[in-house]
């Protein structure tokens, strides 16, 4: 018995938890209509690890003016800034889900798990140093590209410490915790750290 599902959080917990208990693939399709057909609000993206983190960057930009022969340099900023932020991994619940049971072992098929989001936190995020020679440009559109590049940073980071590793472990063992019978769960090990 193999059943094919693009499910949410809470769906995927009603079904994990519901499908344990049924013992023919009539009690299986019976038990995931109903869950379907309720009014389950959607949440795609389930969260099983976070990394908080600190990246510096260091980023400057010249200011040029326009002459005859060229262009002229005017000024220049240099800047250095601390990203202070979360990195979350998990799995995208849009994706393929597969649930089935054979006897009394219930198999479940995650995707792959991925980087969800990256959340700059700007309250503990700071500028440590600024150079400005001459007639600089603005600096506030070199911390802006200062912050994105944080982002990418930290992004970067939790990929070195294997987030994606600890995200997929974590579901594991989540989801044994909440089944009653016995559990075999596959996570592909190829997920999108970039």
């Amino acid at each position: 018995m193999k059943f094919k599902f693009s499910l949410s959080l809470g769906l995927i917990i009603l079904l994990i938890t519901s499908v344990s208990q049924c013992r023919s693939k009539n009690q299986i399709q019976s038990k995931v209509n109903f869950i379907l057909n309720e009014n389950i609000q959607k949440i795609s993206n389930w969260e099983t690890a976070k990394l908080t983190t600190l990246a510096i960057v260091n980023i400057s930009e010249t200011k040029s003016i326009s002459t005859l022969a060229g262009n002229m340099p005017i000024g220049k900023l240099e800047i250095a800034y601390q990203a202070s932020g979360i990195v979350y991994a998990g799995f995208d619940l849009e994706d393929e889900v597969n649930i089935y049971k054979i006897g009394n072992i219930t198999y479940i098929d995650l995707p792959a798990p991925r980087i969800l989001s990256v959340e700059l936190d700007h309250d503990e995020s700071e500028l440590i140093m600024e150079n400005h020679v001459f007639i600089s440009p603005s600096e506030g559109d070199l911390v802006l590209k200062a912050q994105e590049m944080g982002m990418q940073k930290l992004r970067d980071i939790a990929c070195d410490k294997q987030l994606l590793d600890t995200a997929s472990d974590q579901a594991e063992t989540l989801i044994k915790q909440w089944m009653d019978s016995k559990v075999v769960v596959t996570i592909p090990d190829n997920g999108d750290c970039m």
